[in-house]
């Protein structure tokens, strides 16, 4: 009797497994060279948000557990919180990761055919990747974003012609959509994107990637060279009102940025040379912030001396304006000539100083010779 109870809960014990397998992706690690320090997993789950894992290696081992109907993007962090691994996870998945966390670009990934194409490839690719990996962590003490974009870019397109050769010959794989956003999607390089993406059969395209990469695309389309800015009517820091028509007639910088960002402060105060570089009649200069609080905003304007128009948009990201000129990044930088048609888009510090210096004395010296 005690032998056939025990038959019974073996058997009930693997269906219980076999069920919770399917209803959630398990990771198991052996990794060596791991510190006793905590790792970090971020579970991004497409419209169910991102959940924080902390967990603790033990003997260079550990396992992390999640659930998604979706495939969904799982970074595991290291104890800096810079990113160790990228893996791509759904209900159903048991992936075994090993190698040295000292050599990340050999790590082998096993158990998931999309995530060991994906280690595939970044193994292949392992000197560009490792460069991206020493750009990101230079930048991000040094604020310098037009020097951080535009290695990055490079970089970015040297990864281009590798992500378009796999694409081609793996047209119905959803590993050609996953290396796309991965690595190949921004408001630099849009329209290749665009292309290469088109290029994949509907079934390869997993349905919330699709959705990710279908909506950057359609964001950076709203600001493109040649548009107009859409209308707007805000009240400024000073609750005077401003309208889009105001810009008409000369020049505009158009900023949009938070108070609590390392980066946008640091691109603000490089505007602050712009403006006081500039004559006030000749160029127009508007920030705007995404700040839900007006307190710190306010704050940093009066500390800084950022004595141009200053308006914040307390809905931020969830603003209707906002969304209608599809803001990809903070800060978010646009060029609009007298017209009111933008001209330039996301350049920074000393870059974007020289256009504008540039673009004013072009304008001056049209006007003379008219």
């Amino acid at each position: 009797m005690r032998t056939l109870f025990a038959v019974v809960l073996l058997i009930f014990s693997g269906l219980f497994l076999s069920c919770s397998d399917k209803n959630e992706y398990v990771v198991e690690a052996e990794l060596s060279n791991l510190s006793d320090q905590p790792l970090y997993v971020i579970h991004d789950r497409f419209r169910a948000g991102m959940t924080l894992d902390t967990i603790r290696p033990v003997n260079n081992f550990f396992q992390f557990k999640g659930s998604s109907e979706a495939l969904t993007r799982v970074n595991i962090l290291n104890p800096d919180r810079t990113l160790l691994l990228r893996l791509y996870l759904q209900n159903g998945d048991r992936v075994k990761i090993t190698g040295d966390v000292e050599v990340p670009g050999e790590i082998k990934i096993s158990g998931s055919n999309t995530n060991e194409e994906l280690g595939k490839f970044r193994n292949e690719n392992s000197v560009v990747l490792g460069r991206i990996t020493e750009v990101e962590k230079k930048y991000a003490l040094d604020k310098d974003l037009s020097a951080y974009y535009s290695d990055i870019t490079r970089l970015r397109d040297s990864l281009y012609y590798p992500v378009k050769k796999y694409v081609t010959e793996n047209t119905s794989s959803p590993v050609s959509a996953l290396l796309i956003y991965e690595y190949l999607l921004d408001d630099v390089n849009f329209k290749r994107c665009d292309s290469l993406f088109k290029s994949i059969d509907p079934d390869g395209k997993p349905t919330n990637i699709q959705a990710l990469v279908e909506l950057f695309l359609e964001n950076v389309k709203k600001t493109e060279i040649g548009k107009r800015l859409p209308y707007f009517a805000f009240k400024s820091d000073k609750d005077s009102m401003l309208y889009t028509s105001s810009f008409i007639g000369k020049p505009t910088l158009v900023t949009c940025w938070t108070a609590d960002d390392n980066a946008s402060i640091h691109e603000i105060l490089s505007q602050r040379d712009i403006f006081r570089k500039t004559d006030k009649k000749k160029l127009n200069m508007v920030s705007f912030s995404l700040d839900p609080d007006s307190i710190g905003w306010k704050r940093q304007i009066k500390a800084d001396s950022l004595n141009w128009r200053h308006l914040r948009i307390p809905e931020g990201w969830n603003d209707r304006w906002v969304k209608q000129i599809g803001i990809t990044r903070i800060p978010y930088t646009l060029v609009l000539d007298k017209t009111g048609t933008i001209v330039a888009r996301n350049l920074y510090g000393k870059e974007l100083e020289d256009y504008i210096l540039k673009m004013l004395a072009d304008t001056e010296k049209k006007e003379k010779n008219k």
